[in-house]
């Protein structure tokens, strides 16, 4: 059976490869722009198996030939070549989104915020045995005093927590 190692990766570790999904072909024309480089799934034209990205293979076909594994090509009077999937290499990851350039605004915090807890005061030196600090716990003079992920919060006296 075929198996995947996870959801958009197209290969295993067992040695078995799982075919990704039949998408449409994409040709670029006969010298796409470098930006199109490495060619993905169904893409082209290519004219070496370089051109293609990581477990993709370069098909070179006839005019009007389907490109195995891939949605078109029969109409395609040219003969552009499409990168396909390559059964017998390192399996293949099609590309992911690029991450947004700006912060997405949210109406409301995306995190819940943490309850109110009481303090917990151990006086000026507290003893070996209640570092590292919890939260509302004290007094700590520096960071390093308090658990992974909490900050020594300094005030003056008197200064809400």
């Amino acid at each position: 059976a075929d198996d995947a190692t996870t959801e958009d990766t197209f290969g295993s570790q067992t040695g078995q490869l799982s075919r990704p999904p039949p998408m449409p072909i994409q040709d670029f024309g006969g010298t796409p722009d470098a930006k199109h480089y490495p060619l993905q799934l169904c893409q082209g034209d290519c004219d070496f198996s370089e051109d293609c990205a990581p477990g993709l293979i370069c098909h070179l076909r006839s005019a009007n030939e389907a490109v195995p594994g891939c949605i078109g090509g029969e109409d395609l009077d040219g003969d552009s070549d499409f990168c396909v999937f390559d059964p017998f290499g390192p399996g293949y990851t099609p590309p992911t989104e690029a991450p947004t350039l700006s912060p997405t605004e949210t109406s409301k915090p995306t995190i819940d915020p943490l309850p109110p807890k009481p303090l917990q005061d151990f006086g000026g030196t507290p003893p070996l045995a209640a570092f590292p600090l919890q939260r509302c716990q004290g007094d700590c003079d520096m960071d390093t005093d308090c658990a992974t992920g909490l900050i020594c919060h300094q005030r003056g006296s008197g200064e809400p927590v």
